[in-house]
């Protein structure tokens, strides 16, 4: 099952027509450990953000919905640049703040 989750993985990173992923699951199956695997292999930073961790990051996506400036107000509380291309940047319970999902 985890090959075939990675292989999957790899075929959306290598596709031209590649849009955001929503990796959904039961909790506790592994999710976030199969996206820190796919990052280490595929890309040269993984930026994690968890939602459910108050209102840290919540916050950022209350004053825009300007994409580029989110990622620039990210990529500053996070403390890691966050390339396109050379990041992975994933979201971790977005259920807790829907908000951030209606950009």
């Amino acid at each position: 099952m985890e090959r075939s989750a990675l292989n999957w993985l790899e075929a959306w990173k290598k596709s031209p027509l590649r849009k955001p992923l929503l990796v959904q699951g039961m909790r506790r199956v592994g999710k976030t450990w199969l996206l820190r695997d796919f990052a280490q292999y595929w890309y040269d930073n993984f930026v994690h953000i968890d939602l459910a961790e108050g209102g840290r990051y919540r916050e950022l996506f209350r004053n825009t919905k300007n994409v580029d400036r989110i990622i620039s107000n990210l990529a500053m509380a996070y403390g890691e640049p966050i390339d396109p291309g050379s990041t992975l940047l994933f979201f971790d319970n977005v259920q807790t703040a829907p908000r951030c999902c209606r950009l």
